[in-house]
């Protein structure tokens, strides 16, 4: 399946941008946002689970949307 995407710039910069880190190309990068989301959703049931994911995710080295802007210089 193809699906074609109209992002803001500022997002697709920051995405391309924590792709590139990541050694991956935008559109994996963004389908592995789209998994673990998914499998985030059936997971969690509470406030544990979500730290859980949270800290998850910083292991397999994706770096919080907030701190990626803040490294930019976007509020």
């Amino acid at each position: 399946m193809n699906i074609k995407l109209d992002l803001p710039n500022l997002l697709e910069q920051e995405l391309s941008l924590e792709a590139t880190r990541l050694n991956v190309s935008l559109s994996d990068y963004i389908l592995k946002i789209l998994t673990l989301r998914r499998d985030w959703l059936e997971e969690v049931e509470d406030a544990e689970d979500l730290a859980d994911a949270s800290i998850a995710l910083l292991e397999d080295g994706f770096i919080p949307l907030m701190d990626v802007k803040r490294e930019l210089g976007i509020s």
